[in-house]
């Protein structure tokens, strides 16, 4: 099923997450980056701690890039992780980390 939530397309998968659909190349880290700070508001605003798992790679810089260039990362109650999906050493060729 496609909705919009705010004007930003979603596809909402009955057995996951929603997906959010971004059909930009040029500005997709600022609009990701905007994405999840909103979420993480959200959430604080609600519970008043969120929790965030960062993941390592080059689109994730992007992102992370763009959100401490807004000044507000991360926002104060905010607690980060860092996950790594692959399982090589941080030294290996193959490493995002």
């Amino acid at each position: 099923m496609k909705s919009k939530i705010g004007g930003i397309p979603v596809i909402d998968g009955s057995n996951s997450s929603p997906a959010i659909v971004h059909t930009s190349t040029s500005d997709w880290p600022r609009f990701a980056a905007d994405t999840i700070d909103q979420a993480i508001r959200s959430v604080l605003d609600d519970r008043g701690v969120c929790s965030l798992m960062l993941t390592g790679g080059h689109s994730a810089a992007l992102v992370y890039s763009e959100w401490a260039a807004s000044g507000g990362f991360p926002p104060q109650g905010t607690v980060l992780f860092f996950g790594y999906e692959r399982c090589v050493s941080p030294d290996d060729r193959d490493s995002n980390y």
